[in-house]
Formats: C-alpha cells, structure tokens, sequence
C-alpha cells in the first residue's frame, strides 16, 4: 500500500504557504480548508501557480533574489542547520548557485527552483517525485499566470 502523501501534496499546496487573506486563484476557502495552518488549492497546478507567483514577488519586491536570501525567508527555522540543508538542497537540485541572481521572468530558472522546493518541502525522494511533482506540472503552473 503506498505511504500517505505528504501535507504539502494532500492539500494540493506543495511548497506550503501559510493561510493568508491573499485570494489566490483555485484558494479553498477557509470556512471548507481542513488543514488549519496551510492554504489548500483545488488542484496541484493552482497551487504551485500560487507558489511561483509568491516566489517571483519576493524575488521582484522584496529583492530576495538569490537561493541564500530567499530560502531563510521563506522558510525560516530556530535551527540554522534545517536552512542550512535547505539551501543547499535547492541549489544542488536546481542547478542554480546559492548566490547566482534569481530572475523573476526567468521561466526555466524559476521552475527549477520551485522544483527543487517542492522535493524539500515534502520529502520526497527525486524517484518518488513522479506524478506530483513533474516539472511538467510546475509549467503547466506557469502558463496559468
């Protein structure tokens, strides 16, 4: 029997935004969200679309443009080892350095990264990653922008 899914993959919200006011396309509204802590999305697609659309305004805002800036904001830790470990998970899997400059507009790159991501955030093997986290699906994502 296969192993339960992992929350990020159950809630159709793989790289785990927190439940905010943002009223982002295919969002469960949270009188129907079960989850309690993370956004659910009504398909895969809709929430890695969320994904990349707040990874891109973090990158173009916020001036977090590289994988060393980005990663501890979005996924801060008491322990600097798990941001650490994430850091490096993200650059290795993503082919992108810790500090080569993140491009917004950069489909190819972008997708990498929340590829890479998606794997951390759910821990899930590379070999696992098939059919959730396709990096077909992640520009399926793109394309709905």
């Amino acid at each position: 029997m296969a192993k339960e899914l992992p929350r990020g993959l159950r809630n159709n919200n793989p790289l785990n935004l927190i439940i905010s006011d943002t009223p982002w396309l295919g969002k469960v509204d949270r009188e129907h969200n079960t989850d309690g802590t993370f956004e659910q999305f009504k398909t895969l697609e809709l929430g890695y679309r969320a994904a990349i659309i707040n990874i891109r305004t973090m990158i173009r805002r916020d001036r977090l443009d590289t994988i060393n800036t980005l990663i501890p904001r979005w996924a801060p830790e008491p322990n600097p080892t798990q941001v650490e470990n994430y850091i490096d998970y993200v650059s290795t899997r993503s082919y992108i350095g810790r500090s080569d400059r993140l491009l917004y507009a950069n489909k190819n790159q972008i997708c990498r990264l929340v590829h890479a991501m998606a794997e951390f955030e759910n821990g899930i093997r590379p070999k696992d990653t098939e059919p959730y986290l396709s990096f077909g699906r992640i520009e399926n994502a793109w394309a709905l922008i």
